[in-house]
């Protein structure tokens, strides 16, 4: 090779060496000119703070939605039941209220038509006895003149006053018998508006016995708590139920009313619990004892 081509490859290598630094100097411009404008371009525009910003624009949107489509209409429906409860609750209160209200008025008036009736009946039964005590001494004055004979007419007029006596003694039964039944009415209409029969069992609310003395209590007992087998006479409305409350989840759960006693009956004793602080619930069977 010549020194002249010699020459001609050098100059071309040179120049190569030459366009290749330009090259790297032109890629290190763009770099640094690429870092210039990511440190002068806005904060808010950078992958750094868009990708956490956009994460937590996204949760934030999905618990508006939770909020809006599950969380308050959840509440809105929790609400709905709860005032739904409050007034089915009141109007069961205000049912019982009638209904014990009715109740008693029931029981004041079979009271007052009981005592009616027995002191018609009392009244009766002594013109009963007035009579036949005449009946005896109007007896007595027939044999005493019997024996005599002494007056035809007299004994004639004794005999009539005697049968209008006995016709008259006779209505009275029939009076009376009436009257009778119709107390026996009473007992039955009493029984039938939930009045307690003779012959029923279950349990009754006896008091409170905290410690010593009754704060309160629905039948005659002055010391202790109730004997098993001993009677008792009831001196408050009381309901008769099937069981004495027992303790739930969700408090005192009373059992069924069978109907309720009065003041006068009996009832004795068969077995006695007491359920939550000192109060003496008493399992009876009913006895005598009018209302």
């Amino acid at each position: 090779m010549t020194e002249e081509e010699l020459r001609g490859l050098e100059a071309k290598k040179l120049v190569a060496e030459i366009a290749k630094e330009e090259a790297e100097a032109n890629k290190l411009n763009l770099e640094a000119t690429k870092l210039d404008s990511e440190l002068n371009r806005p904060f808010y525009s950078s992958k750094e703070f868009l990708r956490p910003f956009i994460a937590g624009l996204s949760l934030a949107l999905l618990l508006a939605a939770y909020i809006q489509y599950v969380f308050l209409p959840t509440q809105v429906r929790l609400n709905q039941k709860a005032e739904t409860a409050e007034f089915t609750l009141q109007q069961n209160l205000a049912r019982h209220s009638a209904q014990m209200a009715g109740l008693e008025l029931v029981q004041t008036r079979i009271e007052e038509d009981a005592k009616f009736a027995k002191l018609q009946l009392a009244k009766a039964e002594l013109r009963l006895k007035e009579a036949n005590k005449q009946n005896k001494l109007l007896q007595e004055r027939i044999q005493q003149l019997s024996k005599k004979a002494n007056s035809d007419q007299e004994l004639e007029n004794l005999k009539s006053e005697v049968k209008a006596s006995s016709n008259k003694i006779s209505s009275q039964l029939a009076n009376i018998e009436d009257q009778r039944l119709q107390i026996q009415e009473l007992g039955e209409a009493a029984e039938a508006k939930g009045l307690v029969a003779k012959g029923s069992e279950g349990w009754i609310y006896v008091g409170h016995f905290p410690g010593d003395v009754w704060e309160y209590r629905t039948i005659e007992i002055d010391e202790g708590e109730p004997v098993v087998g001993q009677p008792y006479v009831v001196t408050k409305n009381v309901n008769l139920r099937t069981q004495y409350p027992k303790l739930t989840l969700f408090g005192y759960k009373y059992g069924d009313t069978s109907g309720f006693l009065v003041p006068g009956q009996t009832v004795v004793v068969k077995d006695v619990e007491e359920v939550g602080r000192s109060k003496v619930w008493a399992y009876v069977h009913v006895g005598k004892g009018d209302a």
